[in-house]
């Protein structure tokens, strides 16, 4: 087990700083001076730098967005409060050009009965918003309430509903497009609107399209979009009748569109005698990539990793390729190689190397519901335990895929469970809480147990290029008041500086890393 290095600390003024220096990447850490939170319950929207090394931060509470201006040295300079109704609205992102500030905001408007996306835009050295419609569609054409089911959908992904109803934004990589897209009402067809911005929101194109499978029987899986020129390949998973009618792998076909101002074109394929529950788009080189876990045996077990390479122009499958986790995957689990598939993996990130091999990083997630019986009150635990990474070189062939052994428990979604992931100079890092006593296990595995409250620890685990990982305690327990949310840390600049809120009922600190 490596050793833990302790962190030399200068304290200037009310803000921690100090440098990582054991992994491999520098992490210089900012924490700001403990602030007391009239809003109590928030959630972070976004986070966005002001080209001065301050940034702003959003935060959707239940009247509105309560937004942030803090300095290079995380002094709080400036606050606002937008009034909403979140029942009926609620920030969704941020984007910064030319000194302004501009915030999304989705919005069902009952006077207008209409769905609307909103623009509010202002100077970021005094904020004064000016607000403007993007676009409307009508309360008839939409499907249903973008609101509704919101946590049941993303965390249990049950029912036989169309589970891609709820309206949604992506933005690309380096943030230079954004894409809305909204499912239309139509129990016929698979019909869905594309909206599509440059980050100054000026509209590119818009399309709508339609796919002959009835609504319920259609699932958005990913939506990625091209930072070259705003196109979009968004990858649904369908259950038509001949998908029920084969003998061997998954019931289903997956299908990719690719929309641009031009039109639409589509791919239909599926995972052949495999069962590959859930895939994500990836954007290469040259190619569009499908990938993610596989079993031999059903859709709840996961053996290894598959990689679909496509053509971008014409759509065509290039190659396709099964990779069974590694012997050194499996000893990192069990401490011992044995024949046994995994279970509850849910795909979380991915990234692309210098020599376009992908990376691809996931978490064991579920959720149990505890039946108190006729004496005690029911509830429900969930689960982040261990996290999975992977990579695989441009013909989708693995190098190497490692387990981190965790284990992390909650009777409520706390963001200071789970992690936050980015990727550098051929490092994939992750970030998390954890006891500080890391626990050894067998065949040299080291294990991070649930921290509580009482001893969090902010952890960076590094994963170099060869699958070879390291960690070291970033963020001691004694040098902050709160747990910071791993779970929601946005990322700036390019993934190299990452801002995380933390929360210990009314007190708040933010803390910022910036890798070196």
């Amino acid at each position: 087990m490596k050793k833990l290095f302790i962190l030399f600390i200068i304290v200037t003024g009310a803000v921690t700083e100090f440098t990582a220096q054991n992994i491999a990447t520098p992490i210089d850490v900012k924490i700001s001076e403990t602030f007391k939170d009239s809003k109590k319950m928030t959630t972070l929207a976004f986070s966005v730098e002001d080209g001065k090394g301050g940034v702003i931060i959003g935060r959707n509470y239940n009247k509105g967005c309560y937004i942030e201006h803090y300095n290079e040295q995380l002094k709080l300079v400036e606050e606002y409060e937008m009034q909403m109704d979140n029942k009926r609205s609620r920030i969704l992102d941020a984007f910064t050009k030319d000194s302004k500030l501009m915030l999304v905001e989705y919005l069902q408007n009952a006077d207008a009965e209409e769905l609307q996306y909103v623009m509010h835009k202002t100077d970021m050295d005094k904020f004064a918003f000016e607000s403007s419609v993007l676009f409307s569609i009508p309360f008839s054409e939409y499907k249903k309430n973008i609101l509704e089911d919101i946590w049941s959908k993303s965390i249990f992904g049950m029912g036989k509903e169309d589970q891609d109803a709820s309206g949604e934004m992506s933005v690309s990589r380096n943030r230079n497009y954004i894409a809305f897209y909204q499912d239309i009402k139509d129990n016929e067809k698979e019909s869905h609107s594309i909206y599509v911005f440059d980050n100054n929101l000026k509209k590119i194109y818009e399309h709508s399209f339609s796919s002959d499978i009835p609504d319920r029987k259609f699932t958005i899986q990913n939506v990625d979009i091209s930072d070259e020129d705003g196109t979009v390949y968004l990858l649904g998973k369908t259950s038509p009748k001949e998908a029920k009618s084969k003998e061997d792998g998954g019931k289903y076909f997956y299908e990719l569109f690719k929309i641009d101002a031009s039109g639409k074109k589509s791919l239909q394929f599926d995972s052949d005698d495999k069962f590959a529950a859930s895939l994500t788009t990836v954007i290469g080189e040259n190619k569009i990539i499908c990938a993610g876990f596989y079993s031999d045996r059903k859709d709840t077990r996961y053996k290894g990793v598959v990689h679909f390479s496509i053509n971008p122009d014409d759509l065509s499958i290039q190659s396709s390729k099964y990779s069974p986790f590694s012997d050194q995957f499996i000893i990192d689990k069990y401490g011992k190689d044995k024949d046994k598939e995994l279970r509850n993996i849910v795909f979380r990130n991915s990234h692309i190397d210098a020599d376009n091999n992908l990376i691809l990083a996931g978490e064991e997630h579920f959720v149990r519901f505890v039946n108190g019986g006729q004496m005690g009150n029911s509830y429900i635990n969930y689960f982040f335990m261990d996290i999975i990474a992977v990579k695989l070189d441009p013909e989708g062939e693995l190098i190497w895929s490692r387990n981190i052994n965790k284990g992390q428990t909650a009777l409520v979604l706390d963001p200071a469970a789970s992690y936050s992931s980015t990727y550098k100079d051929g490092k994939l890092l992750f970030f998390i809480n954890g006891n500080d006593k890391v626990k050894k296990m067998s065949k040299d595995r080291i294990g991070f147990p649930d921290a509580r409250n009482k001893n969090m620890n902010m952890f960076a685990i590094e994963i170099d290029k060869n699958g070879d990982f390291n960690y070291q305690i970033i963020v001691p327990e004694d040098d902050a008041d709160v747990a910071f949310g791993v779970s929601e840390g946005i990322f700036l600049n390019n993934g190299e500086q990452i801002i995380f809120q933390g929360r210990l009922k009314r007190k708040k600190q933010i803390a910022k890393l910036t890798l070196k």
